[in-house]
């Protein structure tokens, strides 16, 4: 349904003082903010070559490194674009209503456009942590339509009015329960609770089922866990290759830290990816784990403030361990409850056909098509993207205490 000038009065005004209205899209993604982008993944597909084995022959006895020559071995990753579109629609009459100051609060459009842009940004801070199944949270119970979490920070990725799909897997793997998506008609931010218009509607809807945003489920991008997951990776094939072979330089280091301190913990992780080659350089975590570490710390707390190539901020916690370079610990609403991620930053690449996100359309219409059936103008944000890493060795995820 379009914006029109009644779901729009709130900002229309009469000659009143103006106000201005703010919607901040990447400063509370720091992940998204600071990994390495690039705007020219076109063709078919991204060939990201990676070595994980030296040669095997060596020796203190030569006849013996000669008898064992072989040559190193390497595996190519092919990886392919997936998309994501926000869309909006608002109507031509409450466009021009509210052009200028004198006329509303906010401009309609600026407003609507913001909205799709804040949504796609963190559609993106989110599926950046998450693996390709497009998951975005997990039914804990539930008590008449209303849904508890199994992490409570996962309520940052719904919103009401969203339509919602289950599944007993994480989108990997298995299918979609059956019958009709219901609508997200409430959201306790403070609860983690997500009140469902009728969840009778999803079959044989269960405690543990997995939650995806209605068209999500098995297409999401490869992020973070995708190439470094909590378990060892089996021998299915990730995007033509087979891990297996080297769970650790071809699926990254995993490292359980659930029995330490917070603080202790961290630093553990970094002398233990460090040990395996890795050069971190930030640690992304939920703000609960940080502010654990902060409690831990107290006066001893070293704060560092970072800023990413377009100039935005963030305020972090310098982590040394046992070798190699300090790292900065971030949090991030969107990271995953329980886990941390040790990022070597130069090995990650996002990379994206033309910029993500952008206004989707033709130019004649500035990227907005009217509709075919009413007086009003569609709003197309999306991109054509995905993350690849050129070293998953080089890269942790450590299992936090809950």
């Amino acid at each position: 349904m379009a914006v029109d000038g009644t779901t729009f009065a709130y900002a229309l005004k009469a000659l009143t003082k103006p106000a201005r209205v703010m919607n901040l899209i990447y400063k509370n993604h720091p992940m998204y903010a600071l990994i390495p982008k690039r705007e020219d993944f076109t063709g078919k597909t991204w060939d990201i070559p990676t070595i994980y084995q030296n040669t095997p022959g060596a020796s203190r006895l030569f006849a013996t490194a000669q008898a064992l020559k072989a040559n190193h071995a390497g595996a190519t990753f092919l990886l392919t674009r997936v998309r994501d579109y926000a869309v909006g629609s608002i109507s031509n009459e409450t466009m021009d209503a509210s052009e200028n100051d004198e006329g509303a609060f906010v401009q309609a459009l600026d407003t609507e456009l913001k909205s799709c842009y804040s949504v796609f940004g963190n559609r993106m801070a989110n599926a950046l942590y998450r693996n390709t199944g497009g998951a975005i949270g997990r039914r804990s119970s539930i008590s008449s339509n209303t849904v508890t979490l199994t992490n409570i920070s996962d309520i940052v990725n719904f919103e009401v009015g969203m339509s919602i799909q289950a599944a007993s897997t994480d989108g990997t793997s298995g299918s979609l329960r059956a019958g009709t998506s219901p609508t997200v008609s409430a959201v306790d931010r403070t609860l983690g609770t997500v009140t469902l218009s009728d969840q009778s509607l999803i079959t044989a809807f269960a405690d543990n089922d997995y939650l995806f945003a209605k068209g999500d489920f098995g297409v999401g991008m490869a992020g973070v866990m995708a190439w470094v997951p909590p378990s060892a990776p089996s021998s299915a094939a990730f995007y033509g290759v087979d891990r297996s072979v080297d769970t650790v330089r071809l699926g990254g280091i995993r490292v359980d830290i659930s029995t330490y301190s917070a603080w202790e913990g961290f630093c553990k992780a970094h002398m233990l990816a460090w040990r395996e080659g890795a050069e971190v350089d930030y640690w992304f975590c939920n703000p609960d784990h940080y502010a654990n570490v902060e409690n831990e710390l107290g006066s001893k707390v070293h704060y560092v403030d970072i800023k990413n190539d377009v100039g935005i901020g963030f305020n972090g916690i310098k982590v040394t361990g046992g070798g190699g370079k300090p790292a900065t610990l971030l949090p991030d609403p969107w990271c995953p409850y329980g886990y941390s991620f040790g990022l070597q930053m130069d090995t990650w690449l996002m990379r994206s056909l033309k910029k993500a996100p952008r206004l989707l359309g033709k130019e004649e219409f500035h990227g907005m098509p009217p509709e075919a059936t009413s007086d009003a103008m569609e709003i197309r944000v999306g991109g054509y993207f995905n993350l690849g890493c050129y070293g998953p060795g080089k890269n942790c995820i450590a299992t936090m205490p809950t």
